[in-house]
């Protein structure tokens, strides 16, 4: 079995409605373990709608396949690059997600239709809000790896980790109580993580800056608190030349 699926604990594969299997699944997954996984299906009444899940076990252990194997289901088959990455993020999130509550510490994750969207999808799945709790009662940590690979669109396995990793650190910052987020510790991340990409200036403005801007609003709501303001301002110059600038205001 290629992609060395016996490292794994747990696999994610797609299958369709019509009962086909994903391109990685059809080409790596032998037709005989491929029939075995239609015929378990079959008896549990799966359709193979999007986000349906079945996990199977002990399939194929002597082919090296991980003990536990997430079926989800891919619905039709996609219409264009848009549906495929849908697809894809909704199938792995699924999988992965159910992998996990069931003890799952290392998944490969078929990519489906899309290896951006498979991987974006899993990642923001896997995200782990409970930073500040006690580390027993912590959701476990979870590795993910691809299974197979598409070579039909520039977007990749590792493009969907930068999206998602881009997303989750954003739902950290904004979900962070207040006085775990201070003005300044927000800056101080943004800073932290942005420091050494190229093309990116960073600048954290003070309240001398802000009042000379005479930015009224901000200056209220910042008078409610005994932090010290901060207004950050993040540059990206990687654009073409002459291209027209594009301001995104966060509130």
């Amino acid at each position: 079995m290629s992609n060395n699926l016996s490292s794994f604990d747990a696999l994610v594969l797609g299958v369709y409605k019509d009962g086909s299997f994903s391109e990685t699944a059809s080409k790596k997954i032998t037709e005989k373990i491929r029939q075995t996984i239609k015929q378990q299906l079959q008896c549990a009444g799966v359709k193979g709608k999007l986000g349906e899940v079945r996990v199977l076990y002990g399939i194929g252990s002597e082919e090296g396949l991980p003990s536990q194997i997430a079926v989800v289901g891919l619905g039709t088959k996609p219409e264009n690059e848009r549906d495929s990455l849908e697809k894809a993020r909704v199938a792995a999130a699924v999988g992965v997600r159910t992998l996990r509550n069931q003890g799952a510490k290392n998944i490969a994750i078929d990519v489906m239709t899309n290896e951006h969207g498979a991987s974006e999808g899993a990642t923001l799945a896997l995200f782990k809000p409970d930073r500040l709790k006690s580390a027993q009662n912590q959701i476990p940590s979870v590795k993910i790896s691809p299974f197979g690979t598409l070579s039909s669109s520039d977007l990749t396995w590792e493009t969907g980790l930068i999206y998602a990793n881009a997303q989750n650190f954003a739902r950290t910052l904004g979900n962070s109580p207040a006085n775990h987020m201070t003005p300044t510790i927000f800056t101080e991340n943004a800073k932290s993580v942005l420091k050494d990409l190229p093309n990116i200036e960073v600048i954290v403005r003070d309240r001398d800056w802000v009042e000379g801007k005479k930015m009224g609003s901000f200056l209220s709501v910042a008078n409610g608190s005994d932090e010290p303001l901060k207004f950050l301002e993040i540059h990206y110059r990687g654009g073409k030349d002459g291209d027209k600038p594009l301001a995104l205001v966060g509130k």
